[in-house]
């Protein structure tokens, strides 16, 4: 597929939104000021921040859910990231956040931690804050004109406002369902029988089509609102492809079918061969015909928890347990390069223009060009997924958000 296909999908399955997504880190940060608590509705506090001399400017890049896109392929070639080590901008030492707890849009950092809080990305000032009383779900996601946190409960804020739109303690199924799929705003999920469709504006369904036959779905569904791959069968994990207006499922697939990631292109999942081997399955599929593209296989065990795989137009990149990145032809599934790793990749590396942004579970940070080159890393800043913008990378963890740029910001 060429670049003008992947930005059709990515344009058609983020809808209006922007964004980014997250990972752990562990350098301290002055404590940030704290606003008071509201139920219904946003407060705006004083935040922490570096030096503010950058405040005014603008982020480019955006981000809109975990893993980018409705396809889950955590990749945005639209943006390079920092390709020369960056230093310190600003950070907020007492939010710590799980990988589908922020997002990036409209150059600001959407973050669930008590509440939900809009954070300037270049300054790092508080621009408002939801705080209900209670609990909120794992993962928030942004649509064309709000926040929503989906799952039990669930709820939604204005993105501009911070204005409490609903929030449902025993939310129908189509905010129930994980990682859906955006169109506007809207969210499109599978349940067993039905196709359904969510307003995030009014917390209703939009939607409801019957399925032409039952599927046993997994949390895994992607794709674009008008067509959805669809993981299903718990017990040997295959795919589907389901027409989301008439509900019919229109092919399955006899490979395992776990984790898909869908780039406009094909669809791509993983296999692990049995509980004891030291090898894994790559497979790429037609998303028309549900035909076999090819099969690589990865002699090292991918990592079996979270999205194991990041895709760009040409090239699927994979991390492995025994520390290597590996990078693999969409095309043909022949492998190009493998980088050594500090130590085991997190699932959660994203993709850029330069190259593919890693978390190691050892704590490091690092850069590796799409030609397999180190370009810089970091000891001791990160293990898990990063959020990336033209010139700025977010990682999160026990010590709170830190924002890294390429700007004059000190640390």
């Amino acid at each position: 597929m060429d670049g003008t296909g992947r930005r059709e999908f990515l344009a058609t399955s983020v809808g209006a939104t922007v964004l980014s997504a997250g990972c752990l880190g562990d350098e301290s940060a002055d404590e940030p000021a704290a606003g008071p608590n509201e139920s219904s509705g946003p407060t705006s506090t004083e935040a922490n921040t570096g030096d503010g001399s950058d405040s005014g400017s603008s982020v480019t890049g955006e981000w809109p859910m975990y893993g980018h896109d409705s396809g889950r392929t955590s990749a945005n070639t639209d943006v390079t990231g920092p390709t020369t080590s960056p230093t310190r901008a600003w950070a907020k030492q007492d939010l710590t956040l799980g990988s589908g707890c922020r997002v990036v849009k409209d150059g600001s950092l959407f973050a669930k931690h008590d509440g939900v809080h809009r954070f300037d990305m270049v300054s790092g000032e508080e621009e408002w804050s939801f705080e209900p009383n209670g609990t909120l779900p794992d993962e928030i996601i942004a649509t064309a004109s709000t926040i929503v946190g989906y799952g039990d409960p669930a709820f939604a804020v204005d993105i501009e406002t911070g204005e409490r739109l609903w929030l449902e303690n025993d939310p129908t199924e189509a905010f129930r369902a994980w990682h859906p799929v955006v169109d506007g705003d809207e969210l499109v999920s599978v349940t067993e029988r039905e196709v359904l469709r969510g307003d995030t504006r009014t917390g209703t369904v939009a939607g409801r089509t019957e399925l032409s036959e039952p599927l046993t779905v997994t949390n895994d569904v992607v794709g674009t609102p008008e067509s959805l791959f669809v993981s299903f069968d718990s017990s040997t994990t295959r795919l589907a492809r389901v027409d989301a207006a008439s509900g019919t499922v229109e092919w399955r697939t006899s490979d395992v079918g776990a984790s898909p990631v869908y780039n406009g292109d094909a669809v791509f999942t993983t296999e692990r061969e049995g509980t004891s081997s030291d090898r894994s399955f790559v497979y790429a599929h037609d998303p028309e015909t549900a035909e076999r593209r090819w099969r690589a296989t990865v002699p090292e065990t991918v990592l079996p928890s979270g999205s194991p795989l990041t895709v760009t137009d040409d090239t699927l990149y994979v991390g492995t347990r025994n520390q290597q990145l590996v990078a693999l032809d969409t095309a043909t599934g022949e492998r190009r390069w493998t980088n050594d790793l500090f130590s085991k990749p997190d699932p959660g590396h994203v993709a850029t223009d330069a190259g593919v942004f890693v978390c190691t579970r050892g704590g490091a940070l690092l850069v590796v060009s799409a030609d397999g080159e180190r370009r810089w890393d970091r000891e001791g800043a990160a293990a898990s997924k990063p959020i990336v913008t033209e010139d700025r990378l977010l990682h999160f963890g026990r010590q709170g958000v830190v924002c890294l740029s390429t700007d004059d910001a000190t640390e």
